[in-house]
């Protein structure tokens, strides 16, 4: 029986956990690809400007750690996106801060944004389409 406040499904995760072995750490095969001298850096200037983190309304003191996320993304994904058909889901995507650089930079690749903020993605659609539109 399980204990009084502890639901049956928490009881059996508790034991499951017992059985398994503690978790070990091991390097992402792609690390090498994500460094900063591996020429991954997304060179921002060539891209509209909307499609920067600060075009999506991430605020000025997270754009550069966005611009890095971006960047430990990008080496993993370009290296696969060689294929017209490919399409990339960036799901919880928000205001397309990933996806919307990505889609910038594969023009040949279908790139979706799904969200549960209605909000955030109409940012996200308002940034792609200002990107579309503006000369660079």
């Amino acid at each position: 029986m399980a204990a009084l406040g502890v639901k049956r499904y928490e009881t059996g995760l508790l034991e499951l956990h017992k059985q398994l072995s503690p978790p070990s750490m091991v390097a992402h095969p792609h690390s090498t690809l994500a460094s900063r001298s591996s020429g991954t850096r997304i060179t921002w200037s060539t891209l509209p400007p909307q499609l920067h983190p600060a075009g999506a309304g991430v605020p000025a003191e997270r754009r550069q750690r966005k611009c890095d996320q971006i960047d430990s993304v990008l080496a993993i994904v370009m290296p696969l996106a060689s294929k017209e058909d490919m399409h990339i889901v960036d799901f919880g995507g928000g205001t397309g801060a990933i996806a919307l650089p990505l889609a910038g930079l594969l023009p040949e690749v279908t790139v979706t944004i799904v969200d549960v903020s209605e909000k955030s993605l109409a940012i996200a659609q308002r940034c792609a389409i200002r990107a579309v539109r503006s000369p660079q």
